[in-house]
């Protein structure tokens, strides 16, 4: 692991933030500015140093990004732009991979995915719909066994290489990565 990458992984949960964060020690997590208000989990994402951003505002994060990557940070985004089962994964959303370009940074993409005990995908972790925070929190605690797989895939360096088809490289190897999911929905330009 090398400073000033930029992560990338699919998103199933509140519970990825502490899984990552537990592998990739000084990760910077993007979080929407709401995050910052809520009880007890905005405290822990303002402590990690999670870049906080307001949605609809795609240069500025961009800029953000860009910033603390070429400053030496590594930072890690969730491109679906939000949550999923664990079961299937959503299109990338490629804009926020413009930041890799403007810090000439590397990107690692990672593909995660939460199992039982006999190694079978387990969709309890996740957090989505109107799920609240209480409630992911009880299914998880309810499991008599719940592991977190994390795939590190190889880095992909952004040189003359289109946003969209970063997105779609990395959607391609989480994919491969991830043989339990439906068939991928493929990214699209933006």
């Amino acid at each position: 692991m090398q400073p000033g990458v930029l992560y990338i992984c699919n998103h199933i949960s509140w519970l990825d933030i502490p899984v990552l964060g537990s592998q990739l020690p000084g990760v910077r997590f993007l979080a929407k500015s709401e995050v910052r208000t809520w009880p007890f989990i905005g405290w822990l994402a303002t402590r990690a140093g999670s870049l906080f951003i307001q949605r609809g505002q795609a240069q500025d994060t961009v800029q953000h990004i860009a910033t603390a990557l070429a400053q030496g940070h590594s930072v890690l985004i969730f491109p679906e732009g939000t949550t999923t089962n664990g079961l299937s994964l959503r299109r990338f959303h490629p804009r926020l991979l413009q930041a890799a370009h403007e810090a000439n940074a590397a990107i690692q993409p990672i593909a995660l995915r939460y199992l039982d005990a006999h190694g079978t995908p387990n969709p309890r972790a996740a957090y989505i719909d109107d799920d609240s925070f209480n409630d992911t929190l009880q299914r998880i605690v309810q499991e008599t066994s719940l592991h977190a797989e994390l795939h590190f895939l190889p880095l992909i360096h952004p040189e003359a290489i289109p946003r969209s088809q970063l997105a779609a490289i990395a959607h391609a190897r989480i994919s491969a990565a991830l043989p339990h999911i439906s068939p991928p929905t493929p990214p699209t330009a933006d």
